[in-house]
């Protein structure tokens, strides 16, 4: 696998720290990818807004999660989204 290249679950992506915590407190978000390299509160705020039932992997860095959901600048966290 390219390092540039991030292997994320199927279905559609939500960046951000916003975004992601919207899903997540309305229910909508199965997996969530936290980027390596992330500011701790980022870290802080996913952990306690996460329930039961979402998975949270540490992986990759915010470069390759941004080219992952085809943006042009870096993602610290990205959401999935339960189809």
């Amino acid at each position: 696998m390219n390092t540039d290249d991030c292997q994320l679950d199927d279905g559609q992506r939500v960046p951000g720290l916003k975004q992601v915590t919207k899903g997540i407190l309305s229910g909508k978000i199965k997996t969530i990818y936290l980027a390596n390299d992330c500011d701790s509160f980022i870290v802080t705020r996913i952990m306690s807004a996460a329930k039961d039932g979402v998975e949270i992997k540490r992986c990759y860095t915010k470069k390759q999660l941004g080219r992952a959901c085809k943006l042009d600048v870096d993602a610290a966290v990205v959401g999935i989204i339960k189809e």
